[in-house]
């Protein structure tokens, strides 16, 4: 591995993400360090371990070059912005376009596996975002992180109570992956003088399906029908943005779209992924 010793900023810094990643590479890196936000008063901790903190806030893209002066790696975490059809790649695009004008040298981003096929709804906003990184002529990082295993904890915490876990995944399979983990090779990237033109799936040793998570569990499967999967998400009171999501992901599921695996977590941590098992048993 070549050491990196530019400075490095890190959005999204308040999130879940953003904060394992910041507490890692604070740690670790030797190098300046930006912890960047739209809640700078959430990021005091981070100043106390040695950062600098600026405020960064994708919704008001004429700050953000000021922003992003003097940041040689800059690490765009996707944003939730999910509610609103679009608003999501506007931020991301205002992001990249203000990295280049800022003489930020490599974007390294947080993005999805098969993000130009998959049927999740927000697929095509990391497909328009990796779009405008290769575009901007900028070097890059794309970590196409698969589905995090802390996505599931409400739908199994329901599932155990009931007793049956019902989706319309059929028996597709994901790579689910600790956002621990997701969080140890994003630093691993940011701490590397390599991957300067690469696009790396970030995914679990094993891939797992629905009935093998309720076999685990030992409760009862049912699959059905995507529009039976609405009408339940939608009878839970769910907003039509959620209910949208969960049913284009178990669609995804169904057709394979997340079914990889690959080494990559222990080939740049030197660490064994956490397995769904594993992560399971917590759960229960």
């Amino acid at each position: 591995m070549k050491a990196y010793n530019g400075t490095i900023m890190v959005t999204g810094a308040s999130g879940h993400l953003g904060q394992l990643v910041l507490d890692e590479l604070l740690s670790k890196y030797k190098g300046k360090v930006i912890a960047g936000s739209r809640h700078v008063e959430k990021l005091q901790k981070f100043k106390n371990q040695g950062a600098e903190v600026r405020k960064v806030d994708f919704n008001q893209p004429e700050e953000l070059e000021q922003s992003f002066e003097n940041v040689d790696k800059l690490f765009i975490i996707s944003t939730d912005s999910l509610a609103v059809p679009g608003e999501r790649l506007r931020q991301h695009l205002a992001a990249v376009k203000a990295a280049k004008a800022a003489g930020v040298k490599h974007i390294v981003y947080t993005s999805l596996n098969n993000p130009d096929k998959v049927k999740i709804f927000f697929g095509p906003d990391h497909k328009g975002s990796e779009d405008a990184i290769l575009a901007s002529g900028l070097e890059y990082t794309i970590l196409r992180n698969n589905w995090y295993m802390q996505n599931l904890d409400a739908g199994l915490k329901h599932a155990l109570e009931s007793g049956s876990l019902v989706t319309s995944t059929g028996a597709g399979k994901v790579g689910f992956i600790s956002r621990e983990d997701c969080a140890a090779v994003a630093v691993a990237a940011l701490m590397n003088g390599d991957f300067q033109h690469s696009i790396l799936d970030v995914t679990n040793e094993e891939t797992v399906s629905y009935p093998e998570i309720a076999q685990m569990l030992k409760i009862k499967f049912i699959d059905v029908s995507k529009a039976e999967i609405e009408k339940a998400y939608a009878g839970m009171g769910l907003p039509p943005f959620v209910v949208d999501l969960f049913a284009t992901y178990e669609e995804s599921v169904k057709e394979q779209q997340l079914n990889i695996k690959n080494n990559i977590v222990r080939e740049l941590t030197g660490k064994a992924p956490t397995t769904l098992q594993d992560y399971l048993k917590a759960l229960k």
